[in-house]
């Protein structure tokens, strides 16, 4: 399925958090708030997190202090770092090196934008979608360890 608007990226996006059972990866630019931001979607996402052992990761592109003000953030700020909310921050020196985001749900499930600057992104589940979900998994895992060992290489 291919969507293109900021709000079937919404919808889709919602879908995505009913269907989880587990574990939701999200490489963003930004949490745009149009999108990330809405009611309905973080009342949805405070579901899948009230699940029993449910995990929510995170990689940001945009600075700490542009995310830290959307609604997104401001919602499930005290939970992040609990063990069930991971967040990180990309720096540009290594955002610079891809164009895409994407969302992973459970490695069997995502939405793909090849250019994260567009919301116009493919959208597959099931068993035909397994291994490119498994694929952008691991390349999530990969990227959320490199980001978190150079964090902790930098001073405080």
């Amino acid at each position: 399925m291919f969507n293109g608007s900021l709000r079937h990226a919404q919808i889709v996006i919602e879908e995505a958090f009913k269907a989880a059972s587990k574990q939701v990866r999200i490489l963003s630019n930004g949490l745009d708030s149009e999108c990330y931001g809405q009611q309905p979607l973080i009342d949805i996402v405070r579901q899948f997190l009230n699940m029993k052992e449910t995990t929510l990761s995170i990689l940001v592109e945009k600075s700490r202090d542009d995310v830290c003000q959307g609604r997104f953030y401001k919602n499930f700020e005290s939970e992040i770092g609990e063990g069930r909310i991971k967040l990180a921050f990309v720096p540009a020196e290594i955002s610079d090196d891809y164009q895409f985001n994407f969302l992973v749900v459970d490695e069997s499930a995502y939405r793909f934008e090849a250019d994260r600057r567009m919301p116009e992104a493919v959208v597959a589940g099931g068993a035909s979608a397994a291994d490119a979900a498994q694929n952008l998994a691991r390349l999530f895992d990969s990227l959320f360890a490199r980001v978190s060992a150079r964090a902790q290489l930098q001073p405080a």
